[in-house]
């Protein structure tokens, strides 16, 4: 449909196509294929089993951070939860005695982190596209004179000008209601890291987990003690 310069299509228009569709896509030799391809018919575990050990050898160690970062700065983009949230989880698959409550409860608080970060990025976005639109056809709407209530003549200057003001309050308020949210969430996600550096440094003390090393540039590797 795209070759045939089909660019845009109504929800009436899709509902008529896609059974058509679905019967050209899934045809028999096209699922039996990936049947056979992910070991579910003829059953193969081995094809999937293989591709975990070849990930698995190609997994290298992380590198030491750098000199002037600290591991335990809270995250404040989505890139860096993500790289917190992969970390978390590569650890809680490395200890073989974790306790299932509080990993349970690890794993609802990093998908509720990485769900809530996505939304603010998503938001940001769209308000930014919202203001953009109104300021346009405000801008629009006062090009030409208009008459005022109280007599006299609003010139397009001055529209123009009365346009940018209303903009920028909007823009305003609507970053001042943004701040709110990320502070809001910056505190949340301090108070989940803090209750999590706690927990994890208790199990170190009882030795249900292995000492934390520290390694620094230029210094040998060492372990880290608390009291």
């Amino acid at each position: 449909m795209v070759r045939d310069g089909l660019t845009n299509i109504t929800k009436v228009e899709f509902l008529s196509v896609i059974q058509g569709v679905r019967r050209k896509a899934f045809k028999e030799s096209t699922i039996i294929a990936a049947f056979k391809k992910t070991g579910i018919w003829p059953f193969n575990p081995q094809v999937v089993l293989q591709v975990v050990r070849d990930r698995q050898a190609r997994r290298t160690p992380s590198p030491p951070p750098m000199p002037d970062s600290s591991p335990f700065s809270t995250p404040l983009t989505l890139r860096q939860i993500n790289r917190v949230a992969e970390r978390l989880e590569d650890i809680m698959e490395r200890q073989d005695n974790i306790d299932l409550g509080f990993a349970d409860d690890l794993q609802r608080f990093i998908r509720g982190s990485l769900i809530t970060a996505t939304e603010l990025v998503q938001v940001k976005r769209d308000l930014q596209r919202t203001k953009m639109a109104e300021a346009v056809a405000l801008a629009r709407r006062h090009q030409k004179n208009r008459p005022l209530q109280s007599g006299g003549v609003l010139t397009a200057a001055q529209a123009r000008r009365i346009v940018k003001q209303r903009d920028e309050d909007e823009v305003a308020k609507a970053r001042r209601v943004v701040e709110q949210a990320e502070t809001r969430e910056r505190n949340a996600l301090k108070r989940w890291f803090a209750a999590a550096t706690k927990e994890g440094r208790k199990w170190r003390m009882t030795g249900k987990l292995s000492p934390m090393e520290v390694i620094e540039s230029g210094k040998e590797k060492r372990l880290l003690r608390r009291v």
